[in-house]
Order: structure tokens, then C-alpha cells, then sequence
């Protein structure tokens, strides 16, 4: 109580002494912000006392130094409450933090050979006490541990003699970037005494006083007095236990793959196939010499082992991933190997030496595995995927090690629209039928029918194809058994290539020459008791063949042939946490996907069934550094995903969120200036697939030499509104 009385009290002077200064009017705000950017350790303390002197006159810049002394004497306080040794340097503003548990302080795993200078865990006093050990006392003693144990407001360090041979553990406040620094004994007491409050300048885990100090200035900036101290311990064991869970999986991560070959028969972070016939726990216990020295340390109901008197008492099944987890944890911690092992290769348990930092890399794998890790998938998907995104652009070296070209586009390319050569080439590649291209895209032939009139007709070029033999073709792939269409004569019928005959017509007013009612039958018997649609007979389930389904329907005006609230609802149980939507429940988000879902929604004007602001941003962070949109995190550009998110974002109103510059440079890179066409990145060759994509995604960015697509449909809007067609979309 009596900290915070005084903290307040010097928060008071500072604050009144700051408002005197009439050169700096708005002194407290300038303050506060630059004590946050020392927090976030994103200016030095000599900088941050320099601004404070600016913004204090000369006879008040003492508060400053007193408003410091009390935040430190107050945190280190709570601290202390919480088995935290501190003690004061020479200059008695940087208070020394001691870890005795990960979570208490800024800490991080060391692993250390014999002899490299390992601090045993023995509790150091608080200050002035003598069990503060001298200068020249070796710090890589192997005395008994001592375990630091909290009992009703008293620290009591109780001797226990450690019953594993040569094991010694220590969180060691070090920088995070060295893992485990090769430092002398003197070196490593020197650098743990200069190790305090907000003096590292590299990265470091936070500690109790850097989460209680930045506590306090929150509650400050928001009009509060001070901060409960309840409420410091809930968030410091909060931030504890992700961290330990962090540490022990990336310790897991790197560790793992050593126990593997010798006792593990899968890879460590995936569930065991079949753990009545795969028990690693039992493989270990059966290793010739035994692992007793880890084993022992286990929780007993780890291992199965009863802790009732009664031997009749039937052993619970050991949990295969916690033994393991377990058991790579302590082996981790250890100084020595398990070199005497016969069975095992003695290289795998030798003091290791290996000092590499940890990558961020490594942090994402883990991460990967281990969601419950993340508070919530907004701060993956907006910050480790961002900094490996910003990764892949400045290296060419892929995340597997393999070579990828850097995703920075070489050279600028075309910088206009080149609609003619365009023209040209979508009408040569209809007619050339005997090349080698066209015969072997034959299952996809009425697709790329549809994608070549769009794309002429948004280049205000339909009339370049032949209606009659192109509507010819459209009712030869018509099978009159199932009332479908299939993508060339004599092929299979499928929703995918219903949808892009009705498109067809549909462009060229020719709908009355289908037989509409046998198209609906067929689409009726394609949707499933749950609400989704197969996409032929075959069965298979997937989220594209909805959106074709309800696009048909929608084009035919005969969306009371389907249940329509049990499409909607199936579709609504794919959303994902993320904010996007897969193939199915549970799949992976993926913009091509978001697409066909939102398109449902829009069609059936229930698109107040999501939230826009979060899609849109999973959305616009489909956009990497060269202007290009990848469809799913960690993949290339692709000019077709400028259809799929564009669209999307177009859906929900969120378009003015992508930068519009970059994507149009990207498109117009991709076009090919000798043959026409634009292929899926610049450089590659040309497709009647991507050109009307790529065309699509410019229409939708507003350029007025072709005409305005649907976003929906991927038609031209005249078509849409000459059948009087509305999809919902939402405003801006």
C-alpha cells in the first residue's frame, strides 16, 4: 500500500509539473508515449530520459527521476511477493530480475554442456542479504538444487537432494536472439546483474516488472489510479503459462527429432496411428540400460503407474504425448547426454553444442501445430504471417530450403492495357483445334468456351465468335438422360460444366433454346440432406459445386427448386475461425472458396450471415509485396485470385481495402506483349483462363475501356441486368 501511495504521489508532481511547461502543451501525452516506446524497448533509457528533460522545466526534471524510482519500487515490490529476488545497481533505478520458473521472469531455456558455465538453480536472497554470492564464486557449482516453495506470504528455500544423477535446470534471463551465450562465470554474473527493468535493448521475454510497469501505464492513459495487484498476478500467470507452453513446443520442435531414430517411431508433434499398438512411453522404459533418469522425473499417472496402496488397483493407459512431452522437456533441461545407452547411437545424448538462435521459422511450425498457443488466429494471421511473407520477398531461399524465385516483380512490363492483342489471341485460340493445347484441354472445353466469350465480351469484342457454332456446341454437350451438361460431346456430365452452358446462353439471349426445367431436375437431385451439392453422380461434396448449383437456379430464375435456407446453412457451418471458408467444414480457408461461399450468400441475399470486417481482412492480406494476391497463406501470386478476392471484396464492400495500384501493375506485367493474353505471372505463358481473370479483376478496379463485371456471376452487368438479375452486395 505504501508503494502505491507513493507511486501516485510522485505521478501527481510529474504530471503538474509537465503542464507548466508551455512549450510543451500537450507534455503528459508526449510523456506517457515515450515511456510506452521504452517499454516496447523501442528507444534506449539515455533517450527516453533526454525527452523527458525537453518536457520538464530544469527545477522539475528531479520528478522524473523520483516518478521512476517509485514505478520500480512498486513492481519490484509485487515481485518480490511472488518469489522474485531484485536487488538494486549501483545507480539504483535498474532492479535485477531472478527466474526461478518460467513465466516469472524474462527467461528462456539453456541448455548447456559440462563445464560451459551453468548457473545452478539454487534462490539468491533478496538485497542485502548475505547469501548474495561473491564475484568470484563458481556459478557452475553442482550442489543440490534447491527449489524456491511459497508458503502463506513467506519464501522458505528448502534443501532437496535431486534424485537424477548430474541434472541441472535453469531459466536464465538471456537474450532470446543466443539462446545460450558461451559467457565465463564472471562475464555471466556481470551480464545478470546489468540485466533489469527495460535496460535490454535486444529482444527479450517480458518479465514481471516490464508486464506490471506496462499495466500501470495503461491504466494511467485510460484515467486510473493504479492497478490492483490481483490483477498483476492474474495477468503475469497468464503470460507465464503461454509462454512455458511456447518454450516447451519449440523445445519439442528442436530436440525432438534426436529421440526419434533411437526410441520414437513418429514424428514428435503428430498423434501416434494407433496408440494400442505404437506406445513410445513403453519403447523407452524397454531401452537397454532404461531412461530412469528421465522416466523418474514423469508424473507417475504419466506413466500409469497406481498411486493407490492396493496393488489390484488396475494402472491407467500411460498418455502417450505427455510422457513424450515430458520426457524431451527434461532431456532438454539436462547438461549431460544419455551417452551410456547402448541401444541408442551414444552421438544423439552427447553434451550438444548447438547455439543456433531460434528462427522465426521455427516459431511458425510451432505455432502451426499448436493453435491453442495463439490467443486468437488474428494475431498469426496478421503478424508471423507478415513477417514470413516480408521474408520470402528479401530471400530466395524457399521455407523447405528448396529455390524460389523472388516474388518482387524484375521489371515493370506493360504498362497499359493491350485489349487488341488480347482480342487476337483468345480468337486464335478457339480456332486453332488442331493444336496440341486444345486437343488435351478436351475435358475442359465448355469452360474455356465460357472463358473466351466473357473475356471478348468485356473487350467489347463478342461478336468476334461465331454465335450459331458455339450454341451448336453448347446443346451437343447437353445429355438428355441426366439433363446436365458435360464439357464436350460424349463426356460425363458435372455441375461445373452446367453452370458455364448456362452462362454461355445466357450471354448471348439464347436461354430459350435450353430445356431449363430437365436442367433443374438434374440440380435438384444433386443436393444432399445436409444442404450441400455433389457434382455428379459420383458424390463427391465440395463447396464450388453449391455456388454453381445456386448460380444455375439464380441464371433460370428456379431457386424455389432447392431448399434454400439448408444450402445457406451448410455453407455457413464452413466457416472457419479465420473468417474464411473451405471446400468443407473444416478445410482450410482459401480465397477461391470464399469466393463460391460469399456468391451463395450474395445470391440468396444473406450475406448479413458474416462478418465483412473480418473476411475482408483475412482477404487483403492475400496481397504480397509485388502487388499479387495468392490465394491462401505462404503461396505465389496467381493473376486469377485477382477474380476470387477482388470479387469477394467487391461482395462485402470492402474493395477500396486492397491497393489497387500494385494489382493493376502486376496484371499488366502478366500480359504477354508479343501474343496477347496474360498468363498467372509475369513472365509465364498466356490462357484463355487467365486472361479473362486478370480482364475480370481490372473491370472490377474500375477501368473504363472494358465494361462492368458482375462480381458475382463474372458476366458482363448489361447481362445481368437484361435478365434482371440482383445479387445482394454490400455498400461501401
Amino acid at each position: 500500500m505504501t508503494a502505491t501511495l507513493e507511486l501516485n504521489s510522485c505521478r501527481k508532481k510529474l504530471e503538474a509539473a509537465l503542464g507548466q511547461n508551455v512549450a510543451a502543451s500537450n507534455g503528459r501525452e508526449l510523456y506517457f508515449t515515450q515511456m510506452k516506446n521504452w517499454f516496447r524497448k523501442r528507444i534506449t533509457k539515455e533517450a527516453f530520459d533526454q525527452e523527458a528533460r525537453q518536457l520538464l522545466l530544469a527545477q522539475h526534471t528531479h520528478l522524473h527521476n523520483e516518478f521512476l524510482l517509485a514505478i520500480l519500487n512498486k513492481c519490484q515490490t509485487l515481485a518480490s511477493f511472488a518469489g522474485t529476488s531484485a536487488h538494486n545497481n549501483s545507480h539504483g533505478l535498474i532492479p535485477q530480475p531472478q527466474a526461478h520458473q518460467l513465466g516469472s521472469n524474462s527467461a528462456v531455456l539453456v541448455s548447456a554442456a559440462a563445464g560451459s558455465g551453468v548457473v545452478s538453480s539454487r534462490p539468491r536472497a533478496r538485497s542485502g542479504s548475505s547469501a548474495e554470492p561473491a564475484s568470484g564464486e563458481a556459478l557452475n557449482s553442482f550442489a543440490p538444487a534447491h527449489s524456491p516453495r511459497l508458503r502463506r506470504g513467506n519464501i522458505k528455500a528448502q534443501s532437496k537432494t535431486s534424485h537424477r544423477v548430474c541434472f541441472e535446470q535453469r531459466f536464465q534471463a538471456v537474450n532470446v536472439n543466443s539462446v545460450a551465450p558461451n559467457l565465463d562465470e564472471l562475464d555471466l554474473y556481470e551480464e545478470e546483474r546489468e540485466l533489469g527493468f527495460c535496460a535490454r535493448q535486444s529482444p527479450a521475454l517480458p518479465d514481471r516488472s516490464l508486464v506490471h510497469g506496462r499495466m500501470l501505464l495503461t491504466a494511467w492513459e485510460e484515467g486510473l489510479d493504479s492497478v490492483e495487484d490481483d490483477t498483476v498476478r492474474l495477468v503475469e500467470e497468464a503470460v507465464g503459462r503461454l509462454l512455458r507452453q511456447l518454450i516447451w513446443a519449440l523445445v519439442m520442435q528442436r530436440n525432438g527429432y534426436r529421440l526419434r531414430d533411437g526410441c520414437f517411431p513418429h514424428t514428435v508433434g503428430v498423434g501416434v496411428p494407433n496408440s494400442f499398438l505404437i506406445n513410445s512411453q513403453n519403447r523407452m522404459d524397454s531401452a537397454q540400460g532404461g531412461l530412469s533418469d528421465v522416466t523418474d522425473t514423469i508424473d507417475p499417472h504419466l506413466l500409469g503407474k497406481s498411486t493407490e496402496m492396493d496393488p489390484l488397483v488396475p494402472a491407467g493407459r500411460p498418455l502417450v504425448y505427455h510422457a513424450e512431452r515430458q520426457a524431451l522437456m527434461d532431456l532438454a533441461c539436462s547438461y549431460t547426454g544419455y551417452a551410456p545407452i547402448s541401444r541408442l547411437e551414444p552421438s544423439l545424448y552427447r553434451p550438444r553444442a548447438d547455439r543456433t538462435p531460434i528462427s522465426v521459422l521455427e516459431l511458425l511450425a510451432v505455432i502451426t501445430r499448436n493453435r491453442s498457443l495463439i490467443p486468437t488466429h488474428s494475431v498469426y494471421a496478421l503478424n508471423v504471417e507478415r513477417v514470413i511473407a516480408r521474408m520470402a520477398q528479401v530471400t530466395s531461399t524457399g521455407v523447405t530450403g528448396g529455390a524460389r524465385k523472388p516474388l518482387a516483380l524484375s521489371s515493370p512490363g506493360p504498362t497499359n492495357l493491350l485489349l487488341e492483342q488480347h482480342a487476337k489471341f483468345v480468337v486464335k485460340y478457339s480456332e486453332n483445334k488442331d493444336d496440341y493445347e486444345f486437343v488435351m484441354s478436351e475435358f475442359l472445353r465448355i469452360n474455356g468456351v465460357y472463358w473466351s466469350l466473357t473475356a471478348l465480351d468485356l473487350m467489347y469484342a463478342k461478336e468476334e465468335l461465331h454465335k450459331e457454332e458455339i450454341m451448336s456446341f453448347v446443346l451437343q454437350c447437353y445429355d438428355s438422360e441426366s439433363g446436365g451438361f458435360s464439357p464436350a460431346h460424349r463426356h460425363d456430365p458435372h455441375i461445373l460444366y452446367t453452370l458455364s452452358a448456362i452462362q454461355v446462353a445466357a450471354t448471348f439471349d439464347a436461354m430459350d433454346r435450353l430445356d431449363q426445367e430437365s436442367v433443374v431436375r438434374y440440380i435438384q437431385k444433386l443436393q444432399n440432406k445436409d444442404g450441400s451439392f455433389s457434382g455428379d453422380i459420383m458424390g463427391e461434396v465440395d463447396n464450388r459445386f453449391s455456388f454453381c448449383a445456386v448460380s444455375c437456379l439464380a441464371l433460370l430464375k428456379r431457386l424455389d427448386a432447392i431448399d434454400v435456407d439448408n444450402a445457406v446453412n451448410y455453407i455457413c457451418s464452413c466457416l472457419n475461425f479465420d473468417g474464411g471458408f473451405g471446400s468443407q467444414a473444416g478445410s482450410e480457408s482459401h480465397a477461391g472458396l470464399i469466393f463460391c461461399c460469399i456468391g451463395v450468400l450474395s445470391i440468396t441475399q444473406q450475406l448479413h450471415r458474416i462478418d465483412a470486417d473480418i473476411i475482408g481482412h483475412w482477404l487483403c492480406q492475400r496481397q504480397l509485396p509485388c502487388g499479387g494476391l495468392n490465394g491462401r497463406p505462404e503461396k505465389l501470386p496467381d493473376v486469377c485470385y485477382s477474380w476470387w478476392v477482388l470479387s469477394s471484396l467487391a461482395m462485402i464492400g470492402r474493395l477500396h481495402w486492397i491497393d489497387s495500384k500494385d494489382i493493376s501493375q502486376f496484371i499488366l506485367a502478366s500480359q504477354d506483349e508479343e501474343t496477347g493474353g496474360i498468363s498467372d505471372r509475369p513472365g509465364d505463358l498466356p490462357d484463355p483462363f487467365h486472361t479473362l481473370f486478370g480482364l475480370a479483376g481490372i473491370s472490377l478496379l474500375g477501368n473504363t475501356k472494358l465494361k462492368t463485371v458482375n462480381p458475382v456471376f463474372c458476366m458482363a452487368q448489361e447481362v445481368l441486368d437484361r435478365m434482371g438479375i440482383k445479387p445482394q452486395l454490400l455498400e461501401t
